[in-house]
């Protein structure tokens, strides 16, 4: 699936709804604070501003938590599409034969 797709996908589920419902709240918030400028003293001394910029963040951490769970559920999906074949241990057999034992074959 190409970003594009995916990008669609996050946007119009519920993840996507919670992203695009929390940015005027966050920007009403935001609104409410003075925010000092970037080197003065006061943003220092000031913890409330990092709560503020902290605020920004939250509405894009929803966006990609949902990009994360399509994520997990394609590659849930592509496994089961197509599993990789298991290859075991036989009794007696060494690890480095197990191990180079299809490079063995394919020279042959």
């Amino acid at each position: 699936m190409i970003d594009r797709q995916k990008f669609r996908r996050v946007l119009f589920s519920r993840y996507g709804v919670l992203t695009v419902l929390t940015l005027p709240l966050v920007f009403y918030i935001l609104s409410l604070f003075e925010i000092p400028s970037r080197g003065s003293q006061a943003l220092k001394d000031d913890p409330l501003s990092a709560v503020v910029y902290f605020l920004v963040l939250i509405p894009f951490g929803f966006f990609f938590w949902g990009w994360e769970k399509f994520d997990e559920e394609d590659r849930k999906q592509r496994l089961e599409e197509n599993p990789h074949p298991k290859k075991e241990l036989k009794e007696g057999e060494s690890l480095i034969d197990f191990l180079y034992g299809d490079e063995h074959k394919d020279k042959m």
